[in-house]
């Protein structure tokens, strides 16, 4: 059903005030289907609107971090040794440079992304508009930043994620994920696609100790292994899902041929055969990172787990608030994933569902370009406003 699903906390109502009406999105007339939402945006909102973003990059030391990522994911930090990674992280800041009494946007982009990604360059236009620092974490391995090792991007790892708060705060702040509450810089953690899955597992698993002030989601699972119900895949494996493995065929598997093979873990028949995600996952990074199968690493990826009583009990683990925003006609990541039935089993998520908007899409109007992708935009602005007030 489309609204917001959470328990009935003081707090939750607060935020839910601000943003009920967002469940009411209604698409554009001419445009049906989660497909078409989902396209759309992109065919329509070309270009860059709003003037060049003026990214700082700073790197991010991080632990080698090897599977799997595990409960103490988000506490493993860089040892300082040579087999430490670097990752990058995109930040511009607002006319006038950083303001503290402002809250600090983290951003975590879709698999095949970075900074320059047009719905993530409109977050970041936004936040600078309204006073706040904004900061894209670009994932290890993508954006063609080097990867010194053998440890490749996995979609369960949580710790480069923890490297970068901790860097944002003790840069804005001189504190830590340990430092006492309340932190002086107020991070709003927002993922879109699979930086929403990285975002929900991270915070879900950090609990009190995320160092964030909230986190949105977008499009993204929270039980992942509900995406393999031979029940429910049928279309997105048909449809998308080969669109999505060729990608990240050429992203993950092409850029790093030389590593994959040396492991001697990975077939290549095998990834030439594989037509969807879960596939590649099967055959590329379940062997690299010592997972059991693929549901062993969804398991471990997502904030719901299996979204079983255990997945639930991880999920209600988060010690902050966290809005994970759904469209039921999300072709690309099943309506299923996001169980917002289970939302009012835990204190801190609330899950907004609306019942058309496609994945990362939500176009709105006869003219959808000129709004673009602000329905998202819109959303974590009074998301972060909410939660800071609250």
């Amino acid at each position: 059903n489309p609204g917001i699903h959470y328990k009935p906390t003081t707090r939750n109502k607060r935020i839910v005030e601000r943003l009920s009406h967002f469940a009411g999105y209604r698409p554009p007339p001419f445009l049906f289907g989660g497909d078409w939402l989902t396209i759309a945006p992109y065919l329509l909102n070309k270009g860059s609107v709003g003037g060049r973003v003026r990214y700082q990059r700073w790197w991010v030391r991080v632990n080698k971090a090897p599977g799997p990522d595990g409960e103490d994911g988000p506490t493993r930090r860089p040892t300082g040794q040579d087999d430490d990674e670097f990752c990058a992280l995109d930040i511009s800041f607002p006319p006038g440079g950083f303001r503290k009494d402002r809250p600090v946007f983290l951003i975590l982009h879709g698999l095949n992304g970075g900074s320059t990604e047009p719905y993530v360059l409109d977050t970041v236009r936004r936040a600078n508009r309204e006073g706040s620092t904004a900061c894209v974490f670009i994932a290890r391995g993508l954006m063609k930043t080097h990867v010194k090792g053998d440890h490749m991007f996995n979609g369960s790892r949580t710790s480069d994620v923890g490297a970068a708060i901790d860097l944002l705060l003790y840069a804005f702040g001189g504190e830590s994920r340990d430092s006492p509450r309340p932190l002086a810089t107020n991070i709003i953690l927002v993922g879109f696609s699979m930086g929403a899955i990285t975002a929900g597992n991270y915070t879900a698993k950090a609990k009190e100790k995320s160092g964030l002030a909230g986190t949105v989601c977008f499009s993204g699972a929270l039980s992942a292994v509900r995406q393999l119900d031979p029940k429910l895949k049928g279309y997105s494996d048909a449809v998308w899902q080969p669109i999505l493995a060729w990608a990240l065929k050429y992203l993950l598997v092409k850029r790093n041929t030389t590593k994959i093979a040396r492991s001697g873990l990975v077939k290549a028949e095998d990834v030439e055969r594989a037509s969807s995600i879960t596939d590649l996952d099967k055959v590329v990074i379940v062997p690299l990172n010592g997972y059991r199968d693929v549901e062993h690493y969804y398991e471990d990826m997502c904030a719901g787990g299996r979204g079983d009583a255990d997945g639930v009990k991880k999920l209600a683990g988060t010690a902050m608030p966290m809005l994970c925003v759904h469209a039921v006609d999300d072709p690309v990541t099943l309506y299923e994933t996001c169980l917002a039935p289970q939302a009012k089993e835990t204190d801190n998520v609330l899950i907004l569902t609306t019942v058309h908007g496609g994945h990362i899409g939500w176009p709105q109007g006869w003219r959808p370009s000129l709004k673009r992708w602000d329905f998202m935009v819109d959303i974590s602005m009074t998301f972060a406003a909410a939660v800071c007030e609250v």
